[in-house]
């Protein structure tokens, strides 16, 4: 691919890294993703993975993973792609991007089929991303848990929804500039995943989105 764009394996690395960074984390592809951080001159490949471009999807892709106890999973994971994870603990990286990190997931149950039945699969390199709602609404509540709190009424009644109302005017804006783009900067497919993730927000939020109804019916 990279002989086909006429660059560099560095190049086109950093170049796919926000696509690329969460499968090579998965995959504790160590080797590669220190490859990347030297391409971009980094100090510490850490650094660059907790970046929110990198960091969000890197998160939502690995709380959408069928583990029993994921907070010890995903900081092992971590850790195994880079020795600069030892420093942090999961509530921390989570707090730096929390809206970031769920329109990740949003756009993901976007695409998954609402009839399917979520799949028992305890391994982690053979997991799916974007095809089981039932893991991703899952990943939904783990975030927001975790995520700043809020009024902790609202949060016992719909944690997921009170964790999105906190954010829903910012989540529907990035949504509505990329839906709106008259600049043709994003394809139709790429339109076509933000509406659906749109959509789902409306449904797991339910009245916390209330608050954007005005904003939502401009799009």
């Amino acid at each position: 691919m990279a002989d086909l764009l006429g660059m560099s394996v560095s190049e086109f690395l950093v170049l796919t890294q926000s696509h690329t960074l969460p499968w090579l984390v998965l995959r504790k592809q160590a080797e590669v993703i220190k490859r990347i951080a030297e391409a971009r001159r980094m100090p510490e490949e850490s650094v660059m993975c907790t970046e929110p471009i990198n960091l969000c999807p890197i998160l939502a892709l690995l709380l959408v993973q069928n583990i029993p106890d994921l907070d010890s999973y995903i900081m092992a994971t971590l850790k195994a792609a880079s020795a600069g994870f030892r420093g942090f603990d999961l509530s921390e990286l989570i707090r730096i991007e929390p809206a970031s990190t769920a329109l990740c997931l949003l756009k993901a149950a976007g695409e998954a089929d609402d009839g399917k039945k979520s799949r028992v699969n305890n391994s982690p390199a053979k997991a799916k991303y974007g095809t089981d709602i039932c893991q991703i609404r899952a990943a939904l509540h783990f975030l927001a848990a975790r995520a700043p709190s809020v009024d902790g009424n609202q949060k016992r009644g719909n944690p997921v929804g009170a964790f999105l109302e906190l954010h829903v005017l910012g989540l529907v804006a990035r949504i509505s500039e990329v839906v709106n783009d008259s600049r043709d900067e994003h394809s139709v497919k790429q339109k076509e995943r933000f509406v659906k993730a749109l959509e789902e927000l409306v449904k797991v939020a339910k009245k916390h989105a209330r608050v954007a109804r005005p904003q939502v019916c401009l799009l």
